[in-house]
């Protein structure tokens, strides 16, 4: 018989693409941060966002890099004048400094960043009686 038989193959592949089409959306890697929860958010789309995350110990990241106050100013100021309407999202932890947050809201302000929103969690609803 000469000719090639490719169900296998063709199985096997499908298989695999199945595979990481489900596995791939949990491989997103995020940055531990203990995010506030409330009750009165509304859903956003962080993929139109740039994302400022601010660990408990005052570490700032931006899309999974670590930066300083400064070079996350300087970085924002270049952004802007790329794209005015820029949004950003800061995601901070429960327990950081009031006072870090204001200086992160102050910094992106100064580099010339209008819309500004914070990320928290959906606090879940108890079944009340």
């Amino acid at each position: 018989m000469t000719e090639l038989n490719v169900t296998s193959l063709v199985d096997v592949m499908t298989t695999l693409l199945i595979i990481f089409i489900l596995v791939a959306p949990m491989l997103k890697q995020g940055l531990p941060v203990d995010l506030p929860k409330t009750t009165e958010a509304e859903p956003i789309d962080q993929t139109k966002a740039a994302v400022v995350t601010i660990q408990k110990d005052g570490k700032l990241f931006l899309d999974g890099n670590r930066f300083t106050a400064e070079a996350l100013t300087t970085v924002f100021e270049m952004r802007v004048m790329q794209n005015p309407d820029l949004n950003v999202l800061v995601e901070a932890d429960g327990a950081t400094a009031y006072s870090t947050v204001v200086e992160v809201f102050n910094n992106l302000r100064k580099a010339g960043v209008a819309k500004l929103g914070l990320v928290t969690e959906e606090e879940k609803k108890g079944t009340g009686r």
